[in-house]
């Protein structure tokens, strides 16, 4: 190590999937300025973070408390943590502060693609704006005034990222900031912002120089234009790399799943109407130009048909329909997430993260699937009056959608949360059953369900974490005793009257 103790690493983030970082505020203000955007000045519009330009950024303070929590996670450079990232408890007698000084991360050079996907695209802001609609999941209707809108950082915008370490004893703790940064590459690495459970704050790193404050004398003479000297960063990303390599893993289940449209396929995007007047009524997400099907959806869709086969195997008793003495109440410690239901443990509540991820499902890349974007089709819709059997007046509506698309992702389950918040076996059972209705065609994804749109049939590519066997598929006998312990925990008796697959 060079006798400097003050060290830069500079690199690159790059976003690979939308990030919200809210700052509190709302949009109405610009909104309604935008040429196309009258719809939207009375509406509430989360704003991301902007730094004094008006131009979104990533804040230091949110970056390095992301990258210290995957860190401590996964129990990776335990040793030199505390000395970099500062002590969690900074009231302590023995705290002390990080060595490690974080850069709030600014938005550098034009967006590649710009426009790309982007929606209400702000070339000032670097932010698009995307529109969403809570489901009601009794219904599976729209729930009256829940429409909603968020700013969001779409993918392709480069932040410069700037770490500087002080005081530097040791090798390892400027191995374990690279670690950090470099792990956000990894599948498994840190996510920022909101909606990291459905795909949203994944991001890229690239390491563009690391250098030591060597020329500190020759600067202040003015021999230098800086202190910084470049060093070679290859022993230290080795380093890194070996950190990694050598962290505990989370006990996670991944399923990769394949998803076959048998018919029309649409999640609706409303802004896309807001801003076109020309539009179809209904149009779908997409994102680079290709239809996805957002990680929120899929997460309704599965929590929704999880809730159904509880209230099947309890004959109502659990979760009962419209009972808010029943439903599950905001938490705040593990010792009220334990009180939570069965899917309030598995799904997440006010307050707990879930423990299943959903990402981003996305027209399969895969050379034996063929047009797995599906054709672009147009359909006319015009309600009829039941009592005079012709169209109703100003009822006519016209939806864009994919005819059988095949979109491929993955669903991961953190085993270890899920034994924190106490469910045991019998969310494992739960998810299991759950995931046999999506393979079996019993779940309809998106919109237009009594319309014939969104049937589908899953496939599981494969499976990776414990209890699984050389070919990538569970255990039959683990898959057996997670429904046993289902059905012990919901008290299900032997010989009822249903097996878990039904719905009420």
């Amino acid at each position: 190590m060079s006798k400097s103790t003050r060290w830069k690493i500079e690199g690159v983030l790059e976003t690979a999937s939308p990030l919200h970082i809210g700052d509190g505020l709302d949009l109405k203000e610009r909104m309604a300025k935008h040429k196309k955007g009258a719809k939207l000045a009375a509406t509430t519009v989360a704003a991301a973070a902007t730094d004094a330009s008006g131009r979104a950024y990533l804040p230091a303070s949110t970056l390095k408390g992301c990258l210290r929590s995957w860190l401590e996670e996964r129990k990776t450079g335990a040793g030199v943590l505390e000395s970099v990232f500062g002590s969690r408890n900074a009231g302590g007698e023995e705290s002390v502060g990080g060595k490690g000084e974080f850069l709030d991360a600014f938005v550098v050079g034009d967006r590649a693609g710009e426009g790309r996907g982007g929606r209400y695209w702000d070339a000032a802001r670097s932010t698009c704006v995307a529109a969403g609609v809570t489901i009601d999941r009794i219904t599976r209707t729209a729930t009256d005034e829940q429409l909603f809108h968020a700013e969001y950082v779409p993918s392709g915008i480069r932040f410069g990222a700037e770490v500087q370490l002080r005081d530097v004893a040791d090798d390892e703790e400027i191995a374990l900031a690279l670690a950090a940064l470099e792990a956000l590459n990894r599948d498994d690495g840190a996510r920022v912002g909101a909606g990291t459970n459905d795909g949203q704050g994944r991001m890229r790193w690239t390491l563009t120089r690391l250098s030591c404050a060597l020329a500190v004398a020759d600067w202040l003479d003015g021999k230098a234009a800086t202190p910084w000297v470049p060093v070679d960063s290859q022993p230290y990303v080795r380093l890194a790399l070996g950190m990694l390599g050598q962290s505990h893993s989370p006990r996670r289940y991944r399923f990769d799943v394949r998803l076959r449209f048998d018919a029309n396929f649409l999640v609706n995007d409303p802004s896309v109407k807001e801003r076109d007047a020309e539009a179809a009524n209904h149009n779908p997400v997409v994102e680079d130009g290709a239809v996805v099907l957002p990680g929120s959806a899929l997460r309704g869709a599965f929590r929704s048909q999880a809730e159904r086969i509880v209230r099947t195997m309890t004959n109502g008793a659990v979760n009962p329909d419209r009972n808010p003495a029943k439903q599950d109440k905001a938490v705040s410690g593990m010792k009220e997430v334990r009180k939570l239901s069965l899917t309030g443990k598995v799904f997440g509540a006010s307050g707990w993260a879930a423990p299943i991820h959903f990402g981003v499902f996305r027209p399969s890349t895969d050379s034996k699937v063929t047009n797995s974007s599906g054709v672009d089709m147009s359909q006319e819709f015009l309600a009829i009056d039941r009592f005079t059997g012709g169209g109703e007046n100003g009822k006519k509506f016209r939806a864009r959608s994919r005819w059988r698309p095949v979109l491929d992702g993955s669903v991961t389950v953190d085993c270890e949360a899920l034994e924190q918040c106490g469910s045991g076996e019998a969310g494992y059972g739960l998810l299991a059953l759950t995931l046999r209705d999506l393979m079996e065609g019993d779940i309809c994804l998106g919109f237009g369900a009594a319309k014939g749109y969104g049937s589908v049939r899953a496939e599981l590519l494969r499976v990776s974490g414990p209890g699984v066997d050389s070919a990538g598929v569970p255990e039959s006998s683990a898959a057996r005793r997670w429904v046993e312990a289902l059905e012990k925990a919901l008290d299900v008796k032997a010989g009822g009257k249903t097996d878990g697959n039904q719905v009420l």
